[in-house]
């Protein structure tokens, strides 16, 4: 069977071990270790995976839908999305439709079994919200930041 490797980062995952390169390796050894033969490894790097326009993952998509590969791997499921809607869309009108496998290594997917397909729907909604609460930390944070300059700029004005 031909697999086609995925990999991404988004800034943050770099500086944790994660890095493109040790992703790419793990795969390897992976298709290495099942026998399929691995046409390549796509990368995107620096980029959310929240976002739907990567140039990487547009191509991945593309190389399915035209049937050029057997297998999809990734290392885990957040490596291809961190869109829960997005993910369901990719597995199930391109991975299912086009009889292809999907196989996130540290999650151990299956998705040719229902409870497979279960965990992968699972995962999904739990990388989403990781990703979610990171915005929501953030954009809480800058809130505070803001909040305490602005009190600072307000205790100059009344002690001068």
């Amino acid at each position: 069977m031909t697999a086609i490797g995925y990999v991404r980062v988004s800034s943050d995952e770099q500086s944790k071990g994660n890095s493109l390169n040790d992703q790419k390796e793990m795969i390897q050894a992976f298709c290495k270790l099942a026998g399929h033969d691995l046409a390549g490894v796509i990368s995107d790097s620096g980029i959310s995976g929240f976002k739907t326009n990567r140039k990487g993952y547009l191509a991945l998509k593309q190389m399915c839908l035209n049937k050029e590969v057997d297998i999809v791997v990734v290392k885990d499921l957040s490596r291809l999305s961190r869109n829960v809607k997005e993910t369901l869309i990719f597995v199930e009108d391109v991975i299912q439709k086009k009889g292809l496998e999907l196989v996130a290594i540290d999650n151990r997917i299956d998705t040719t079994t229902p409870i497979g397909k279960f965990t992968f729907t699972l995962t999904s909604a739990f990388n989403q919200m990781y990703r979610d609460e990171i915005s929501y930390k953030t954009k809480n944070a800058l809130k505070m930041k803001n909040f305490k300059q602005i009190e600072i700029n307000l205790n100059r004005n009344t002690n001068e």
